[in-house]
C-alpha cells in the first residue's frame, strides 16, 4: 500500500507541474506536444521539412523496439502527417522539437527521437522519451531501448 500511494503522490505531483507547464525532466514542455494530431498521409516529406533528418530522400525508418528486432517502420509524410506499420497502428504526426529532435506520435503516445551520431553510413535514431498522450506515466520509465 505504501508504494502505491507514493506513486500516486508522485503521478499528482508530475501532472500539477505540467498543468502549469513545466518543464519535463528532459526539458519539453508540455505545449510542444498538444499540437501534434494525426492527418492523412499525402506523400513523402520535402528535405526541407525534415531538415537534419534527410539522408539522401530516405523517408521510412525501421521500429526496433527492443533495439534489437525489428518489429515495424514508419515513414515521413509531407506537412507532418506520418504513416506506420507498429503494432496497430497506420496514422500518426511527426514535427521538429526543441533540440534538434523529431517528436513522433502514433499509438498511445508521443515518442522524441534523436539521432545517434556514429561514424557508421547507416543513420541511426533512439526514442530518448515516450510520454503518454493521456497524461499518465509511462508503463515502463526506464532507458528506452527502441532504435531504429
Amino acid at each position: 500500500a505504501v508504494v502505491c500511494l507514493a506513486f500516486l503522490q508522485r503521478h499528482r505531483w508530475v501532472q500539477a507541474r505540467l498543468a502549469r507547464g513545466h518543464r519535463g525532466r528532459r526539458g519539453l514542455p508540455r505545449q510542444s506536444l498538444e499540437s501534434t494530431s494525426s492527418s492523412p498521409f499525402t506523400g513523402p516529406a520535402a528535405a526541407e521539412e525534415l531538415g537534419d533528418w534527410d539522408f539522401g530522400g530516405r523517408r521510412r525508418w525501421l521500429w526496433l523496439h527492443n533495439g534489437k528486432v525489428e518489429n515495424g517502420w514508419f515513414e515521413f509524410g509531407a506537412g507532418g502527417s506520418l504513416r506506420i506499420e507498429v503494432g496497430r497502428a497506420r496514422e500518426g504526426s511527426w514535427k521538429h522539437g526543441e533540440a534538434g529532435e523529431l517528436i513522433v506520435t502514433f499509438g498511445r503516445c508521443h515518442h522524441v527521437l534523436e539521432l545517434v551520431q556514429e561514424a557508421a553510413e547507416i543513420p541511426t535514431f533512439r526514442v530518448k522519451e515516450r510520454i503518454m498522450k493521456d497524461d499518465r506515466l509511462p508503463a515502463r520509465t526506464n532507458e528506452a531501448k527502441t532504435i531504429g
